[in-house]
């Protein structure tokens, strides 16, 4: 994979990143593509939300949000 036309400023940023956690430049970019692609982009979560099946509650969304604050 070649990236072309990466600002300096973009360059500069993700190699000082790479450099403080002790790796490559090319190690650290690749780390993240791993992490972006484990992720399902915008569209696929939402396709995938859209066919979820509803969770069967008792509680009203507020009340689960309620409890949720209250038990800080």
């Amino acid at each position: 994979i070649q990236v072309r036309d990466v600002p300096d400023s973009v360059h500069s940023l993700l190699k000082a990143r790479a450099a403080r956690e002790g790796i490559s430049l090319s190690d650290f970019i690749k780390r993240e593509l791993l992490r972006v692609a484990e992720r399902p982009s915008m569209q696929e979560w939402l396709d995938q939300t859209r066919h979820a099946k509803p969770i069967p509650t008792k509680r009203t969304p507020a009340q689960i949000i309620r409890n949720l604050r209250d038990s800080r």
